[in-house]
Parts: structure tokens; C-alpha cells; sequence
């Protein structure tokens, strides 16, 4: 017997020349949060994420409550499931959901770097850079004119 499910949206960040798909999901009227990825790349925060290795599996992605950004990471510190992002009015969260390699912060202001306590929610800046294995990311706003 074949279960049949609705395709979930995921976003694939693989490296060099990533390009963001759902691009009329990406699309942020009057501004907002972005991630500015190591690859030079931005992505719009227009939905909650759930990034890792097979962000299509959890829960967060197959309910809808979260769009999935799949990580490739050739050293394979990046885990299946690895860190959550939520958007809020005042701000940007991040929580990492218990990875084996941990995720760790840098302030875009001081350059002091702290490991993410897992399961427990951050608060980022603007400027500050998220690293998950050999991938990152930095937290941006983008005013459009």
C-alpha cells in the first residue's frame, strides 16, 4: 500500500549559486527579516523554517506549521533536524532541537561567540551570524524602496 501525501515546500541551500525555489513565497512587500546565507544568497523570512538534513520529516513540515530548508553540509555536522527559526512582529528566534554538533552564535556587534542552548529559544540581531556545521547564516533586514 503507497500513502499518498501533499508535496511539502523546501528550500534547498547546497552551496555555491543556491537559489532560493517558491520564489513568489520569497517575495517581502515594504521589508522584512532575511537570512543572508555563506553563499552570498538572501532568503526572505516570510514563514517559520525548520532547517537541516531532512527537514521534510518533522511534524513542524508535514503539518504546515513550517517550511523546510533542506542544508547540504559536506562534513555531515548538520542533523536531520537541527535548528528551528521563528519570525515574529518584534523579532527573529532561533532554537536549536537537540543536533549532535550543536549551533553556535555569533553577535554581529561584539563577534562573542555561545554554543545555543538546545530547546531553548534565542533572540538574534541584526548582523548576527548563525553557524550549523560548515554552513551559516546572517541575520538581515532589507527595507524595500
Amino acid at each position: 500500500m503507497s500513502k499518498s501525501t501533499a508535496p511539502v515546500p523546501t528550500t534547498v541551500v547546497s552551496g555555491a549559486s543556491v537559489r532560493p525555489i517558491d520564489v513568489d513565497a520569497e517575495r517581502v512587500d515594504g521589508g522584512g527579516y532575511v537570512l543572508i546565507l555563506d553563499d552570498g544568497g538572501t532568503l526572505a523570512l516570510v514563514a517559520d523554517l525548520l532547517l537541516g538534513r531532512e527537514p521534510a520529516t518533522h511534524p513542524d513540515v508535514t503539518s504546515g506549521a513550517r517550511r523546510g530548508l533542506l542544508i547540504v553540509d559536506e562534513t555531515s555536522a548538520v542533523s536531520r533536524h537541527h535548528l528551528a527559526i521563528s519570525t515574529h512582529r518584534d523579532g527573529v528566534d532561533v532554537t536549536d532541537l537537540g543536533s549532535a554538533n550543536g549551533t553556535m552564535v555569533v553577535n554581529g556587534s561584539t563577534g562573542t561567540a555561545s554554543p545555543l542552548v538546545p530547546k531553548r529559544a534565542t533572540r538574534l540581531s541584526i548582523g548576527d551570524r548563525v553557524h550549523l556545521g560548515s554552513r551559516s547564516f546572517q541575520l538581515g533586514y532589507r527595507r524595500d524602496a
